[in-house]
């Protein structure tokens, strides 16, 4: 199988990985799915997944992007009806469309060896032994929606 980017052929049956397809030869992933760094299409933030709150993820499901992960939210009881891929935590991070990753605001733990964990002008500091959080950088303050420094 041929990663994103590599060369594919129906000729020779050189075919791409899944959610890929082969144009003019090269492997490009398929829409709505975006390119990782390992050749893999995975679905991006916000994309609608296929998962179940009852059944483990199998290989047929659609797979999130990096640490996004298909989460199910009810529509009228039905726990299947519309499932997408949002940040882990929601209520505290926000997606990042530069980085392509979720960025946890300033106040909130985070992960010190993750270099985009906090948002934009904050950083990871140690405040107590082992817990660290998202401080705002030097010269810059909270904004009002509390999500990152401005």
């Amino acid at each position: 199988m041929s990663k994103v980017g590599e060369y594919c052929s129906f000729q020779i049956q050189q075919f791409c990985v899944k959610n890929a397809k082969c144009r003019n030869n090269i492997c490009e992933c398929l829409l709505p799915y975006e390119l990782i760094p390992d050749g893999l299409c995975e679905l991006g933030h916000g994309q609608a997944c296929k998962s179940s709150a009852y059944k483990k993820q199998s290989d047929d499901d659609k797979i999130c992007l990096g640490k996004l992960v298909c989460s199910v939210f009810p529509i009228r009881g039905d726990w299947d009806s519309e499932t997408s891929c949002p940040c882990p935590n929601p209520r505290v991070q926000k997606y990042d469309e530069y980085t392509r990753s979720c960025r946890s605001r300033v106040g909130v733990l985070c992960d010190k060896d993750e270099e985009t964990s906090c948002a934009k002008r904050s950083s990871c500091v140690e405040e107590v032994e082992g817990d660290f959080r998202c401080v705002c950088d030097k010269g810059f303050i909270v904004n009002d929606r509390f999500l990152n420094a401005r």
